[in-house]
C-alpha cells in the first residue's frame, strides 16, 4: 500500500473510532503576531475633559503603536450521553495570552469555562431545535496581575429552519468583579456589577462557496460602585465568507489545500452611560458611536494547519471628546485544528 494511501486510511479510521466514542474532543491553537496603531485605546485628541474643564493630555497619554506576540486557543468535549435522541454534555474553554513588546501594562491573560448539557426536541416543529443551559466561568490577568473574575449562567437556543440556514440564540448573565491591581488607572474596581448580554445570530450558506451572516445584540451592565459606569449597548453585524479555488499563479508545493477563503465583517455598536461621570463632565453623560470593518484572509496549508491575516479599523465617535478615538490593527499567524 503506497505511504500516502496508508496515512489516508488511518485518518479516517482515527475518525471513526472518535464518532464511536462517548467521548470527543476538538478544537484549535492560533498563534501569530498583532500590531495596532493604538494600542492603549488612547483618545483621538490631547484636548480633554477633566472635571467639566478643557485640559491638555500628557504625551505619555496619547494614542500609542506597539505589537504583541499571542496565543490562544479553544477547546470542546462532548460527553454522549446515551439518549434516544442524542443528547451530549458540552463543555467549552476558550484561553488567550499576549504580550506586548513595549506597552507591559497591557499584557494579558484571558480564560472562560462553560459547561452544560445540549438537549435536543423530539418530532414537530422543534424537531431541529437544541437548547443548552449552561454555567459560566471567566478569569483575566493583566500585567501579571489579577483583573477580572466572573461567573454566570448563559443559555443557548438553536433552529437549523434548513440544511443551509441556522438560527442561534444566545443569553448570558454575569457577576463581574474586577480590581484594580496594576492598573495605571485606580478606578478599575469601578466597574464591578452585573452584565446581561442577548445576542440573535443567523448563518445561511448562499452556495457552496459563500457563507453569509448576521447577528444584533444587547448588552447591559450595572456598576454597584459607581452608577455612572452602567451602560447599555446594542449593535448590528454582517459578514459573509467566499471560498474559492487558489489562485493559478500560486505554485508553491508546500500548499496542499486548493481551497482559500476570504472574510469581510461589518460591525455597528451603539453605547449610552445612564449617567454622567462627574471626573469627567457633571452634566453630560457619555455616548459611543463604534464603526469597525475587518478583512480576513486565510490560506490553508494542510487540513489541519492554516495560515491567517486579518485587516481590521475601528473608529469609535463620543459625545464626549475624551472617548473619541480609532484603531488599526494587522494581524498575522497560524491556526491548527484537531
Amino acid at each position: 500500500m503506497p505511504p500516502e494511501v496508508r496515512t489516508r486510511v488511518s485518518a479516517f479510521l482515527d475518525e471513526i473510532a472518535k464518532r464511536q466514542s462517548r467521548h470527543q474532543v476538538s478544537g484549535s491553537v492560533f498563534a501569530g503576531m498583532r500590531w495596532q496603531s493604538n494600542a492603549n485605546a488612547a483618545p483621538s485628541s490631547t484636548s480633554v475633559l477633566a472635571n467639566g474643564v478643557v485640559a491638555t493630555l500628557n504625551n505619555r497619554f496619547t494614542a500609542t503603536d506597539d505589537a504583541n506576540a499571542f496565543v490562544s486557543g479553544s477547546i470542546r468535549h462532548l460527553y454522549d450521553m446515551q439518549t434516544a435522541r442524542g443528547e451530549a454534555w458540552e463543555t467549552n474553554g476558550t484561553a488567550y495570552f499576549s504580550e506586548q513588546f513595549d506597552l507591559d501594562s497591557l499584557d494579558l491573560v484571558f480564560l472562560r469555562v462553560d459547561t452544560g448539557p445540549r438537549m435536543k426536541f423530539g418530532p414537530g416543529w422543534f424537531e431541529n431545535s437544541t437548547f443548552r443551559p449552561y454555567l459560566i466561568g471567566n478569569m483575566a490577568r493583566l500585567d501579571g496581575v489579577r483583573y477580572l473574575e466572573a461567573f454566570g449562567i448563559g443559555g443557548d437556543y438553536t433552529h437549523q429552519f434548513t440544511p443551509r440556514w441556522l438560527v442561534d440564540l444566545t443569553i448570558e448573565a454575569i457577576e463581574r468583579e474586577f480590581e484594580n491591581g496594576a492598573a495605571e488607572s485606580r478606578t478599575i474596581a469601578e466597574q464591578s456589577g452585573s452584565s446581561v448580554d442577548v445576542r440573535l445570530s443567523t448563518r445561511f450558506a448562499a452556495s457552496e462557496m459563500l457563507m453569509l451572516n448576521a447577528a444584533v445584540g444587547l448588552t447591559n451592565e450595572s456598576a454597584d460602585r459607581a452608577a455612572f459606569r452602567a451602560s447599555d449597548a446594542r449593535f448590528i453585524q454582517v459578514g459573509g465568507t467566499l471560498t474559492y479555488d487558489m489562485p493559478a499563479w500560486v505554485t508553491e508545493a508546500w500548499l496542499m489545500s486548493e481551497q482559500w477563503s476570504s472574510s469581510l465583517t461589518i460591525h455597528r455598536q451603539l453605547t449610552d452611560y445612564e449617567f454622567p461621570d462627574p471626573s469627567v463632565s457633571t452634566t453630560v453623560a457619555r455616548e459611543d458611536r463604534e464603526w469597525r470593518l475587518a478583512f480576513t484572509q486565510a490560506i490553508p496549508v494542510t487540513q489541519e494547519w492554516t495560515i491567517v491575516a486579518t485587516l481590521q479599523r475601528s473608529s469609535i465617535a463620543s459625545n464626549i471628546v475624551n472617548f473619541d478615538r480609532s484603531n488599526t490593527s494587522v494581524t498575522l499567524g497560524v491556526s491548527y485544528r484537531f
